[in-house]
Formats: structure tokens, sequence, C-alpha cells
């Protein structure tokens, strides 16, 4: 394994689909589409992750996450003030996602480089990121958990929590 991340502009939409289609339970659980009365098809759930990843604002960034340089994944995120908010990640299985730590030790060098100082993660409740999230993701010694902020989702109809994180 030989894992890399680098900000882009955009997102190859053939490969978030096949992302998303290879991981399709785990992603529909953590993104709340099986709790969600708003989307019934699988083509429903694609164009909503697309949509997702198209946000025209400067403060938006994309991360691709590649493996011996295949991509494997895709963060976004907004930057508010010093804070890196994760909106977003389709990976392409658990392998790829934190609390590996090379990965999370790449993922933070990127996002202090934006000039971040925190990091926050949305994440459903009662699903396995949100127990990781929980746990600073396994890596307190890398993410300190600072707050946490309990909401429902209006769009999705799921309850969420939110994790704030200084990078250490």
């Amino acid at each position: 394994m030989s894992i890399s991340v680098r900000e882009v502009s955009a997102v190859d939409e053939n490969i978030l689909e096949s992302i998303y289609l290879g991981n399709q339970a785990t992603i529909d659980t953590n993104m709340g589409f099986d709790q969600s009365k708003d989307f019934n098809t699988t083509q429903e759930k694609i164009d909503c992750i697309k949509s997702q990843f198209k946000i025209d604002d400067p403060r938006v960034r994309i991360i691709e996450l590649s493996d011996n340089g295949s991509i494997v994944g895709y963060y976004t995120g907004m930057i508010m003030e010093s804070s890196w908010s994760v909106t977003n990640a389709i990976i392409a299985g658990s392998a790829y996602s934190m609390p590996n730590i090379t990965l999370t030790n790449l993922f933070i060098t990127l996002v202090k480089g934006f000039g971040c100082t925190h990091m926050t993660s949305r994440v459903t409740d009662g699903t396995s990121l949100a127990t990781s999230a929980a746990n600073s993701w396994g890596l307190p010694d890398k993410l300190q958990l600072v707050s946490t902020v309990s909401s429902n989702d209006v769009d999705q109809g799921v309850d969420c929590t939110e994790y704030k994180y200084l990078l250490l």
C-alpha cells in the first residue's frame, strides 16, 4: 500500500461512481441513505453524491486519495476561519479511511497546509464512523477532540453529530 493525498480542482465522476457502486451498502449507511426517504434509487444516490462534489465556492477543497497511483477516494470540505470541515468522503473500503495512520498523517499535513488548526467531521449517529469519530479516529495523539454538537440532518432526516478536533 502506497497512499498519497493531493488537492484537486474536480473529481473524476466515473471513478466516483465506481467507488460508490463498489461500496454501496457501507456508503449508504454512512451517508444516511438507508434512513432517508428521499433517495429511492441507486441513480438518485449517485446524483446526490456527485452534486456534493461540485460546489462552486472558493472555500471548498477536494482531496484525492490514491494508492499506488490509482484513485481510491475523495474527501471534500470547506475551510471556515482556521477549521477544515469535512463535508463528504467517498472511499473504496475501510482500508482507506481514518485511522489509517499513513493516510491520517498525510491528510493532517495537507489540511495544515491550508492554514487550518482544527478539523470538524459530521457523521451519521449509530454508524461505525460515529464510533471512530467519537474516539478521535483512533489517533488522539494527532486529533484532540474539543467539542461535539448533535443535530438532525433536515435534508436526509437522520441524526448526526459534529465532532471538532484540534490538529496536533
